[in-house]
Formats: C-alpha cells, structure tokens, sequence
C-alpha cells in the first residue's frame, strides 16, 4: 500500500487563520503573527480591560510600562507573542466564558467603541462566525 501525504484543509503551520487571532489557553494568551503586523512589534506591555456586558477582553498595548501592565513574551523569531493572563482570567472567570463558548481561538479587532487610542484592541469571548 502507498502512502498518501496529508494536507490539512486549514492550511497547515502559519496558515490556520489568516487573519490577527488570540488563542486563549489555561496560563496567558499567544497571539499570532498577523495580530504582530497588525500592532507592530514596538510594544512590550499590554494592559487588560473586560467588558462584562459585552463580554468583550481588551488589550491597550504600550511601549513602555505602566502600571498594571503586563510584559509581551515575544518568541524567539519575534514573530509571534505570549501574554501571562491567569491573575486576570481569575478576577473576572474568564476560562469559564471560555468553556461556554466552546473555543479557544478568537479574532484579534480594532475597539473602534474605545474611548482609548489606537493601540487599543479586543477580542469578543464568542465562537467565531465560520468556525
């Protein structure tokens, strides 16, 4: 019997999502390359906002720090970043919100509603339309 290469149908490595996406997992928050070009790679702290009646995380990025600000670890090939979220994910329950909606994966936006600047983004604690 001959082998038959597998090709995924989301593309495979760097192509799941083509588009900014924030995967949430148990410790932090990675952000994928296409959310670095849509920010730059200027910053290195974020700080965390939540809106719980949007259930909407917003992310206010900086270069320098502040206070609350949490530090970007970026990867090696500084392509892509992590982010250290379980103090926040605690205050506000936010892996229970997440097991409700049954992803992990969430498109990375412009918060065009924010009263912040431009460096402010957020993600909406809801499946994705398409997934």
């Amino acid at each position: 019997m001959a082998y038959e290469k597998f090709i995924s149908a989301r593309g495979g490595q760097g192509k799941t999502f083509p588009a900014p996406y924030v995967t949430v997992n148990k410790g932090g928050m990675s952000f994928n390359r296409h959310a670095k070009e849509m920010i730059g790679d200027g910053f290195k702290f974020v700080v965390f906002f939540f809106d719980k009646q949007a259930s909407k995380i917003g992310f206010w990025f900086w270069k320098d720090v502040c206070p609350g600000s949490y530090a970007l670890i970026w990867h090696k090939s500084r392509k892509h970043f992590t982010v250290n979220g379980k103090s926040f994910y605690k205050a506000y329950g936010i892996l229970e919100k997440i097991e409700k909606c049954d992803t992990r994966h969430f498109p990375l936006e412009p918060d065009k509603e924010s009263k912040q600047n431009n460096d402010f983004y957020c993600i909406r604690l809801e499946p994705p339309k398409g997934r």
